[in-house]
């Protein structure tokens, strides 16, 4: 990324490490209650608070697992010694689920939620009004979502997603080598359902490129979408030979130590819907520059010294539900221009060289200065002791 290789990220590392060693006098029997083992952001995103917890001196830690228990995933040999853990008694439960619901524990009880749409089911407004102490949110954008949705706001705590600054840095090297000779090389890296954007990110390539432009988009999705659905999709926006280069990877078949966003000069993402931007920072954190909206939870870390920002807007929808669920008001979703992206898509094509650089250094910096696992858990340490010698709420209506 430099002449002059940066490794004061792992200075984080070192000082958790030696934090590791020196036992708390005020420790907290803390339960982490949610999803581990589906391929979810949910449950990478647990998998790490897990990491930081279950280090940290300050945390008595027991996880209660409610998806499936895959025993022959490696996964489980990290997770079951903390797995369902006797405590003497529990001071804090945070729960973080995938599909969620409310089940009201002993103590303090933080819930750790998120909603694509914007305004929140009604269903939500009593037990999180009534009955949660803290509620955390993965970004700034999702804060104002449930502060519209008349959730108080001392209530609400964001608590951005963060990453491990051992896989993700703008040191790393990858084997993975893209099958291309195309100079400028895109990454998109997620699912082909609606809400990821992917149909808008294909429409853009295909009316801004053709084959004679020195560029390929690689798209990294699992097996399933590239049996089911991944060729139907581009041949929808496909024209002719002229079409510009393509390459398909199986995200399933990369090693979890490989980082794919540095086989690519830029990551892609035109989401509809995101919260945790996991593969934003990912990317970000390695030097690898993103094309990403100007709305959204994107924009806790991406701005433009470091990223490459796409006009976007708003579509509200006619009446106060979204899949069958009822809302608090009009629900809502994000929509990147289709020109603009060209415009932002050709922009990256064009950048020379020192451009490239000054985004590479300003991405990673941003990420590796603020968003790593370990400075996030500062944030929750804060938290959560500041909520411990708060009083208990009573569970019982009158």
């Amino acid at each position: 990324m430099t002449e002059k290789k940066d490794y004061s990220y792992l200075l984080d590392v070192l000082d958790f490490a030696i934090s590791e060693s020196s036992k708390s006098d005020n420790i907290v029997n803390l339960k982490l209650e949610g999803d581990f083992f589906s391929y979810n952001n949910v449950s990478k995103v647990n998998r790490n608070l897990f990491q930081v917890f279950s280090r940290d001196s300050n945390y008595n830690l027991s996880l209660s697992v409610k998806d499936r228990i895959n025993k022959f995933d490696q996964i489980y040999d990290n997770l079951k010694n903390f797995i369902n853990k006797p405590l003497e008694s529990t001071d804090i439960t945070i729960t973080h689920y995938s599909k969620y619901s409310f089940m009201l524990p002993e103590k303090h009880w933080i819930v750790y939620i998120n909603w694509d749409y914007g305004s929140l089911p009604n269903e939500w407004i009593e037990p999180l009004s009534d009955y949660v102490d803290q509620i955390w949110v993965s970004s700034n954008y999702m804060k104002d979502c449930f502060k519209d949705s008349r959730i108080d706001e001392e209530k609400i705590k964001v608590v951005n997603t963060g990453v491990d600054t051992l896989l993700f840095n703008p040191n790393i090297t990858t084997n993975i080598k893209i099958p291309s000779d195309k100079k400028v090389k895109l990454l998109y890296k997620g699912n082909t359902d609606w809400n990821s954007g992917l149909d808008i990110l294909l429409k853009a390539y295909f009316n801004e490129f053709t084959y004679d432009d020195d560029i390929c988009l690689v798209l990294c999705i699992d097996k399933i979408n590239i049996d089911r659905k991944i060729d139907q999709i581009i041949r929808s926006f496909s024209s002719n030979s002229d079409d510009p280069e393509i390459y398909i990877l199986d995200s399933n078949i990369i090693p979890i130590e490989e980082n794919v966003y540095k086989s690519c000069d830029f990551f892609v993402s035109t989401y509809r819907t995101e919260s945790y931007c996991l593969e934003i920072l990912e990317s970000m954190a390695s030097g690898i520059p993103v094309i990403t909206n100007s709305i959204g939870a994107c924009r806790d870390y991406c701005n433009e010294d470091n990223s490459i920002i796409v006009k976007s807007d708003i579509i509200f929808e006619s009446k106060k539900e979204i899949k069958g669920i009822k809302t608090v008001s009009f629900p809502f979703w994000i929509e990147p221009q289709i020109n603009d992206l060209r415009v932002k898509l050709r922009k990256a094509y064009n950048l020379n060289s020192n451009e490239y650089q000054k985004l590479s250094k300003n991405a990673s910096k941003e990420i590796l200065s603020k968003y790593t696992w370990i400075k996030i858990n500062s944030t929750i340490k804060d938290l959560i002791y500041k909520l411990k010698e708060q009083p208990i709420k009573k569970r019982c209506s009158t």
